[in-house]
């Protein structure tokens, strides 16, 4: 089964996809818009094949932006699995992975989002 992860932002998202055993960061999407994002997401579910979309999430007072978000997912997606997954930490644990591969300062802030996708991924993974 194949796996997309989302780390969701309100103008940048990242994603990391996954064949069932390790998580890659895949992409940042900027999106000015949930529908804009949807559709890109669309094109990306259908070329790679994705059975499960994992959809990370912070508890607080933004939950409800994630649940709804989740709840579109679904709707748009109806014959996938959608997951939401605690993301707590997962942007620490991006920075440091991409320290340790040594990615350019200047491409951490773009690719930060990406490899937190990856982090909430792998969480998921090794449940």
């Amino acid at each position: 089964m194949n796996y997309l992860a989302i780390d969701l932002g309100r103008a940048k998202t990242g994603l990391a996809y996954s064949e069932g055993e390790i998580a890659t960061p895949l992409s940042t999407i900027r999106h000015a818009t949930t529908a804009q994002l949807l559709k890109k997401l669309e094109t990306i579910v259908y070329q790679m094949e994705i059975g499960t979309i994992i959809i990370g999430y912070v508890e607080g007072k933004n939950i409800n932006m994630y649940k709804n978000f989740a709840k579109l997912v679904k709707k748009e997606f109806s014959q996938l699995t959608v997951v939401l997954q605690d993301e707590t930490l997962t942007t620490r644990h991006a920075q440091e992975s991409m320290i340790k591969f040594q990615v350019p300062v200047r491409a951490r802030k773009e690719k930060e989002d990406q490899y937190a996708a990856a982090a909430i991924l792998n969480e998921f993974l090794e449940k």
